[in-house]
């Protein structure tokens, strides 16, 4: 399956043949491969944890990018997508497409010439924070009165493969927040000035490190049962890390603040996204 950030590949190559692109590897599954499009066209996309697909169409060619530490089951993924990629796009557009498959560090000037910028490595707070077990991803909310975990599964998961990227910035970013303890009056605030930004908190758990992430908010109202659910969020990250051997460090990130190394838990990340103000 290929899933595209605006509109779909033939779409775009037919409204510019020169306009390249950029896939990640969402899905490893066998009969269950799916490739998500990057949102724009740049070397530091390709971190060497997983494998891309670059489809560039004025040279009639197709990239398999494997990171350095990419998984073989992914490698193969990717391998597999790119050909069903060629496929499709040699009978759309009646041209014999080519497959050049590049290993990290041996990028040639073709390449470089599609992506421009050379390949971005990983940071060593990146790997320190990502661990090599996978993440989870839990999010934090009071709407019963009390605070709960709920943890947010990975639609494509299967025992003995580790997806380098299970979860995406959007999934922060769009949880509608429940809104069951606002005043009528100030709900309807938030639902005709859409700018208001509802809080969220989740908890990000890899092998190595809790990240606690604190959403937005400029909202007035009963802040004291913010300050206490943040407070119970971080004594929460705490004893997940205490219950796991108390090795892992706990870090604590804000929205619209991620720090690179965080970013790069993720395929891919947009400055401009906002958090999502929805009310349930």
């Amino acid at each position: 399956m290929v899933v595209y950030h605006e509109r779909s590949l033939f779409d775009a190559f037919e409204a510019s043949s020169s306009q390249s692109t950029m896939f990640t590897i969402r899905s490893c599954v066998e009969n269950e491969f799916y490739i998500l499009q990057l949102p724009d066209l740049n070397g530091r996309w390709l971190q060497s944890v997983s494998s891309f697909i670059i489809v560039s169409p004025g040279g009639d060619r197709l990239f398999v990018w494997h990171g350095s530490d990419s998984a073989s089951s992914i490698c193969e993924a990717a391998t597999k997508c790119a050909n069903s990629l060629r496929q499709r796009l040699s009978a759309r557009l009646q041209r014999d497409f080519k497959i050049t498959t590049i290993q990290d560090g041996e990028e040639d000037d073709l390449l470089l010439d599609v992506v421009e910028t050379k390949p971005h490595c990983s940071s060593p707070l990146a790997a320190l924070l990502r661990g090599q077990l996978g993440m989870r991803l839990f999010q934090l909310s009071s709407v019963t009165g009390q605070l709960v975990a709920t943890e947010l599964l990975e639609p494509w998961r299967k025992t003995g493969i580790c997806n380098p990227f299970p979860f995406l910035q959007y999934d922060l970013y769009s949880v509608p927040q429940p809104c069951m303890h606002i005043p009528l009056l100030f709900l309807l605030f938030i639902i005709h000035w859409p700018d208001v930004v509802v809080v969220a908190l989740f908890l990000i758990c890899t092998s190595t490190a809790v990240i606690l992430w604190v959403g937005k908010s400029n909202i007035d109202t009963n802040v004291s049962r913010w300050l206490r659910d943040r407070k119970l969020a971080l004594q929460s990250a705490l004893d997940y890390a205490a219950h796991c051997g108390g090795k892992q460090p706990v870090f604590v990130v804000k929205a619209g603040y991620e720090p690179e190394p965080f970013q790069q838990l993720f395929p891919f990340w947009e400055k401009a996204l906002r958090p999502h103000n929805g009310v349930m």
